[in-house]
């Protein structure tokens, strides 16, 4: 017999181990030892073999997991903005909530809570993260509309106040200062009146 078969006993047949029996069934204990110490290192290998198809297939799981629930925030994410798009087309008239300038100009859907018809024009979220866009809309040319009104000699109420003063002055003093002053009081009180009723609105 070769050296190395000699060493395994487990490789010896019961017939070679009766031939080299020489000491009370020692041959025997040790193949049985040998035998046993073989299965374990198998059973070892089957468990960490099982072990590791168990992690993958755990890693595989939460794998999907993560994907369905990204794929899922994705819609849900793609569902509001084609809402916040669908209500900003049709806020107008149906009183919706209508996007601030500054976002429309961005195009990205507005958080503002204000009615269609409101005379806000850009939202919490563009003031706190200055996100406004470069064209402000008609918010300016309102702006400088209602400017050149205040300042212009022409405009509603002013035209009519310095008609009045005009036709005082045109008077020679014919008594009617009394009158003249009651009427520049009363057109005070008037424009005091509206100028109130702009501010509010």
């Amino acid at each position: 017999m070769s050296s190395s078969i000699t060493n395994d006993l487990t490789r010896w047949s019961d017939e070679q181990l009766c031939e080299n029996d020489d000491d009370d069934d020692k041959l025997y204990e040790r193949k049985s030892a040998e035998c046993r110490c073989c299965i374990k290192v198998q059973k070892e290998a089957e468990h960490q073999r099982v072990e590791e198809e168990m992690r993958w297939k755990a890693e595989e799981e939460a794998k999907q997991k993560a994907e369905v629930e990204a794929q899922r925030r994705a819609e849900a994410r793609a569902e509001e903005v084609v809402q916040a798009q669908q209500s900003s087309r049709g806020c107008g008239a149906s009183g919706g909530l209508a996007p601030c300038y500054g976002c429309l100009g961005a195009g990205v859907a507005c958080k503002m809570k204000t009615a269609g018809g409101s005379k806000v024009r850009s939202c919490d979220h563009c003031h706190q993260l200055k996100h406004r866009c470069k064209q402000l809309g008609d918010t300016q040319l309102m702006w400088r509309r209602k400017q050149d009104e205040i300042m212009s000699p022409q405009a509603g109420k002013k035209k009519v106040q310095m008609q009045s003063l005009v036709a005082d002055k045109e008077e020679d003093g014919d008594g009617d200062v009394a009158e003249a002053t009651e009427e520049r009081e009363a057109l005070k009180g008037q424009s005091k009146e509206e100028a109130e009723v702009d501010e509010s609105v």
